[in-house]
């Protein structure tokens, strides 16, 4: 009830599931007709699809006529005397203590509720979807606090190489939530404190049953098995690890000398060589040590979390050939002789020796004879026609070379210019290179042939032959026959080749490997001798080590220097470097870099470690090749109309003068990049 102009106004709110029957409900409330009342409907009924959705009618009535009110209703005038009636300053409000929800209803309104995200609002045992909820008196409202938890991940994860294995741990989680009290206001927010509890449900049993699983059985990392299971953060920890094999140590010659390890005289910017740059080493007197020899030391093997074995890194022991000069005593090389000590490395074979020096101070002519020397050769004159100088060291003319030949397993320096003659450094070198390269396809095919035995011997017809007890010579006949008739050939052009270098071979196994490939591919043996497949194999492992002594590099390599040259032949297993007016219908051959000054006219150049030139071709046309391999870079600075550049297999054809090109070849798209 309200007070109006000292009057008591009834007043009612009722709801239905009509209008009409909450107004019928409100009249009978007031024993009234609907002439006493007014009526303000505050909420339409829904009937929702299945019932859901579905609301009812809200209707306030409001009593304005008290004629047919009975006398015990009738409103009486207020006097001084009457008590005011108390009126409750919660209506229309809602409120929360210790998480539970109250409100009142005003006779003109109703208290607002906003649920957060972190609570539940349930109408008669209903889930409220809505956020925002208007509160009646008619229902009965409970909120529930969202309770929220994750469970604890982990994964084992082991490195490709078995190494080590990790395990990465993210823990768990629970949020317990309760709802924060409010004060009564109509419009209210249901907000909720929370507590956030780590849980790491994984224990010791799990990761070891976990290890075990993968069949990782050494290597257990305890402090970090424990670091995993106490952990509140996520988290990766190496729970178990292998052991590396241990590091050797290579083989090496340790040098007592003073080595300049310059390869070859210093160019400067004006293209112009400082021959005080040459890698000289001081001359040595006999009864010195020139250098000490370290053997390799084998690493210890190691093991892989699994108890795998992991071999350490095996290292050749190296081999120290001792040339003319000197002697090896235990670890020692000492020089026999006074002179220029001489020191050459390709993979783990040493060629150590003391380089005498033959001075020759005229020309070499016909009345002087050609020059044979093992050791260093200075020719203060030229070398005059059909003339050949040859030497194991390092020779310097200081004039004309003119129709002739010079060759050295060292490397050459000549001041004059270079006539229709053939000039070759690095002769040995070159040999052995071009010997490797006739055993790479020998290698593949005595592989393939190997297999082919193998699976031919496990069959009971083999067993059965006479091949089981007279060994494998026939067998093998039969194949070279059949599917590998073409091995004969490679093994007899790799014997001719290896029969004239066989001079310049230090490596014994070079020639051993002769008489093995002669005598079983060549059919020079006797029929009889037992042929068995582990010699197959040996011979395949030695060849298979020549190969990988000719790939291997030489050090100090060889490498010639000139002014001029035209008409001629220049190979060099080191760099080519030509510091005067270029090369005229020329070929040249490095398998290092060609690096020139002046111009490269005519001819063809190759290179296997690039070029850097300054001019190349001519403007009357004459045809100029350079060749590098694809994995090389062309570097000129100008280059005439009709000048061929090849990169690997891809070539290009100048259509005018170019000038500063910088050409790589582009191995996806197959062509010529110039940057």
């Amino acid at each position: 009830m309200t007070y109006n102009g000292g009057f008591v106004m009834q007043q009612v709110v009722q709801k239905a599931k009509t209008i009409n029957e909450a107004i019928d409900s409100g009249l009978s409330h007031l024993k009234t007709t609907k002439e006493n009342v007014t009526i303000n409907i505050l909420q339409k009924e829904k009937k929702g699809l299945f019932g859901i959705g579905r609301q009812e009618a809200i209707v306030q009535l409001t009593l304005i006529n008290d004629i047919n009110l009975p006398k015990d209703v009738i409103p009486q005038p207020a006097t001084k005397q009457t008590k005011q009636v108390a009126v409750d300053k919660n209506l229309g409000k809602a409120w929360i203590t210790n998480g539970t929800l109250y409100h009142k209803n005003a006779p003109d309104s109703f208290p607002v509720a906003l649920i957060s995200d972190g609570v539940e609002l349930y109408r008669n045992d209903t889930l409220m979807k809505e956020k925002k909820v208007l509160l009646d008196e008619l229902n009965a409202y409970t909120l529930v606090p969202i309770e929220s938890h994750r469970r604890t991940s982990w994964s084992l994860n082991i490195s490709n190489s078995k190494l080590e294995a990790t395990l990465t741990v993210e823990p768990g989680f629970k949020t317990i939530r309760s709802v924060v009290d409010t004060k009564p206001d109509s419009h209210i927010e249901v907000m909720t404190e929370e507590q956030t509890s780590i849980i790491n449900s994984i224990n010791y049993e799990q990761i070891m049953r976990e290890l075990q699983d993968n069949q990782i059985i050494i290597g257990y990392n305890q402090t970090e098995i424990i670091r995993a299971i106490e952990t509140t953060e996520p988290g990766t920890f190496k729970v178990a690890t292998g052991k590396r094999p241990g590091d050797g140590r290579e083989g090496t010659v340790e040098l007592l000398l003073n080595l300049d390890v310059k390869n070859g005289p210093h160019i400067n910017e004006d293209g112009l060589a400082n021959y005080r740059e040459l890698k000289i080493i001081p001359n040595i007197k006999q009864g010195k040590i020139i250098a000490l020899i370290h053997q390799p030391v084998q690493g210890k093997p190691g093991y892989t979390i699994t108890n795998e074995t992991i071999e350490a890194r095996p290292y050749h022991d190296i081999i120290v050939k001792a040339g003319k000069g000197v002697i090896i005593i235990d670890d020692k090389i000492v020089a026999i002789e006074s002179g220029r000590p001489h020191i050459q490395k390709r993979g783990h074979l040493y060629r150590v020796s003391i380089m005498p020096k033959l001075l020759h101070r005229d020309n070499v002519s016909i009345s002087t004879g050609n020059i044979h020397f093992k050791g260093d050769v200075e020719i203060l004159g030229e070398v005059q026609q059909g003339m050949t100088v040859e030497a194991d060291g390092n020779i310097h003319i200081h004039k004309a070379t003119n129709n002739a030949t010079v060759q050295t397993s060292g490397s050459i320096n000549i001041n004059g210019h270079i006539i229709h003659s053939e000039i070759s450094a690095g002769r040995h070198n070159i040999l052995i290179s071009e010997l490797g390269q006739k055993l790479a396809p020998i290698i593949s095919t005595f592989e393939s042939l190997i297999g082919v035995i193998k699976q031919v011997t496990l069959t009971q017809g083999f067993k059965s032959n006479n091949f089981s007890t007279n060994g494998l010579h026939s067998l093998i006949f039969i194949l070279l026959e059949n599917r590998f008739k073409h091995f004969p050939l490679l093994i007899k052009y790799f014997i001719e080749a290896l029969k004239e270098a066989e001079p310049y071979l230090e490596d014994e196994n070079w020639m051993s490997t002769l008489s093995s490939s002669t005598n079983l591919f060549l059919f020079l043996s006797p029929a009889d001798q037992q042929v068995t497949l582990q010699g197959l194999e040996h011979l395949l492992h030695t060849l298979k080590d020549l190969k990988q002594l000719s790939d291997s590099p030489v050090e100090p390599n060889s490498y010639i220097i000139f002014k001029h040259a035209s008409n001629s032949t220049i190979y060099s297993s080191g760099n080519i470097i030509i510091t005067g007016t270029g090369c005229i219908n020329t070929t040249l051959h490095s398998r290092g870099k060609v690096i020139a000054s002046g111009i490269i006219r005519g001819g063809e150049l190759f290179a296997q470690g690039g070029v850097e030139l300054d001019e190349v071709g001519s403007d009357i046309g004459a045809p100029t090749v350079i060749s590098v391999p694809d994995d090389q870079e062309i570097i000129i600075k100008k280059a005439y109309e009709g000048a061929i550049l090849r990169i690997g297999e891809v070539k290009y054809t100048f259509s005018e003068t170019t000038q500063h090109i910088k050409a790589s070849l582009d191995k996806q798209t197959h062509t010529i990049n110039f940057l």
